[in-house]
């Protein structure tokens, strides 16, 4: 996941969170050109009968079309022999943001990969659909800290914000992509409980981790977030962290 406004959607996700085929990720992915209409079809055919990248494909192609005929295609790679295939299949149908498949991503909550879990968690939050509160509940008490990191966001935005905490404590986990993806998440939440732990967040070892907390300052504006990020935009050693809190800087003098 590399981030707005330097290249990243969710999401989050999502974006190294994520090993998916090709090297392709979320920022990639969602800067597809989308495909003329008349090549939906054609995508579609790919989904069913490619090898596993011409699926994997034609899954993160369909998701860029915003086009109802994608949705039961996707729905069906939800099935999908390859978990990279299910994976984009789950991420695409968040970003069409169709309800009519929350059922199927309810169902690959159970999915045998943490990957796909967790993205439907996210792609679950994105649609907004809150039948998905109860099984997103379910989740927060899945083996994978990814996927309960991913669940406790999609309820804070279905409107459980008794589970923000939960998403701030994952600024702690000992995986450095779980991190990553608890700041982003925080700026898409965007909730001022959350600027303490992102300003400590800007001093994380992992550079993604740097970079999605001052991408989320930004997002949110408070103001208290000035003086780390004007040090952090300075003196930090990876020039991707020096350009986020550059960003973030602007985003907050301009309000």
């Amino acid at each position: 996941m590399k981030l707005k406004p330097f290249l990243c959607v969710v999401m989050v996700a999502v974006l190294s969170t994520m090993a998916i085929a090709s090297d392709v990720d979320w920022v990639e992915a969602a800067t597809l050109a989308p495909p003329a209409m008349d090549e939906v079809d054609d995508l579609i055919e790919d989904l069913k009968y490619g090898t596993p990248d011409v699926r994997w494909y034609a899954a993160e192609a369909l998701g860029s079309t915003n086009d109802s005929r994608a949705v039961d295609p996707l729905i069906g790679a939800l099935n999908d022999s390859d978990s990279d295939v299910r994976l984009s299949a789950a991420r695409s149908l968040a970003w069409i943001g169709n309800d009519s498949a929350t059922d199927s991503l309810i169902r690959t909550l159970d999915d045998e990969d943490g990957d796909v879990r967790m993205t439907a968690a996210w792609a679950l939050g994105d649609i907004g659909d809150v039948r998905a509160i109860d099984p997103l509940e379910d989740a927060l008490d899945d083996t994978n800290s990814g996927v309960r990191e991913a669940a406790a966001s999609s309820l804070v935005k279905l409107g459980k914000t008794e589970y923000l905490d939960q998403v701030i404590l994952a600024l702690k986990d000992r995986d450095s992509n779980v991190r990553e993806c608890a700041a982003f998440d925080l700026g898409e939440i965007n909730d001022t409980l959350a600027v303490d732990p992102l300003i400590e967040a800007l001093k994380d070892e992992d550079d993604y981790v740097r970079e999605a907390a001052a991408y989320a300052l930004g997002k949110i504006g408070d103001p208290s977030a000035v003086e780390p990020l004007t040090y952090l935009a300075s003196n930090d050693e990876n020039v991707l962290v020096r350009g986020a809190a550059t960003d973030a800087l602007e985003a907050i003098q301009g309000r």
